[in-house]
């Protein structure tokens, strides 16, 4: 049985025509697909091979590899497919110690980098990837929870923080000319924050604005 990471589109037909049985492992959401942020299987079973698309990051990559690395028994093989545009050169450093490089295959700007998977252990158990960071609100740092891959690194973007510091500019203008705002008189405020992320914007505006509940939709299922 092979173990996919990603959407698998093209690679899980081509593998179950040659005769494997393949499960697919999501990290992020897409249609009627659900995701998850850690692969189930990893334990109940050690699958014979994976095959990894190459994501949008390093530290993304990192983190899914040790989860596959997780799953894998001894001596399985593994194949990291995607663009040197994308950053997919990089697999090279990024495995070291858990698998040995075995061959690059080239065509194009395409790479499929195969290794081995070694004895080595690997950073096994979803909770310890989570991190903290500080974040402020506008009233002092606070402890932020995040893993790597999520949107801004876990943090507060420039534009978020820029539509956070102009909702307070806003408010404490309306506020001081006794003039009307319709979220100021909304209470409870109900608060949808889609693509979350963390969930910095929600409680972003949890901070100023009387919230009755926050509802907060992310594809990504580290979220």
């Amino acid at each position: 049985s092979v173990l996919i990471f990603g959407a698998g589109r093209h690679i899980r037909p081509a593998l179950q025509m040659a005769g494997f049985e393949t499960t697919i492992w999501r990290r992020f959401a897409s249609g009627s697909c659900g995701a998850k942020e850690w692969p189930e299987a990893a334990e109940k079973e050690r699958f014979k091979a994976a095959a990894m698309r190459y994501p949008d990051s390093s530290e993304s990559f990192e983190f899914a590899l040790h989860a596959v690395a997780t799953s894998l028994e001894e001596g399985a093989p593994l194949w990291v497919y995607g663009d040197v545009r994308e950053g997919v050169l990089s697999t090279t450093r990024s495995i070291r110690g858990l698998f040995s490089l075995s061959a690059i295959h080239e065509d194009g700007d395409c790479r499929v980098i195969s290794a081995i998977r070694t004895r080595r252990k690997a950073q096994d158990e979803f909770e310890s990837w989570l991190r903290i960071e500080s974040i402020d609100f506008g009233y002092g740092f606070q402890d932020w929870w995040s893993v790597p891959g999520l949107f801004a690194a876990g943090k507060v973007d420039v534009m978020s923080q820029y539509l956070l510091d102009t909702m307070l500019h806003v408010r404490d203008k309306i506020a001081a000319s006794d003039g009307t705002w319709p979220l100021l008189d909304c209470k409870p405020c109900h608060v949808m924050d889609f693509a979350s992320g963390t969930g910095v914007l929600a409680a972003g505006a949890s901070k100023l604005l009387e919230v009755g509940r926050c509802l907060l939709l992310d594809a990504d299922a580290c979220a």
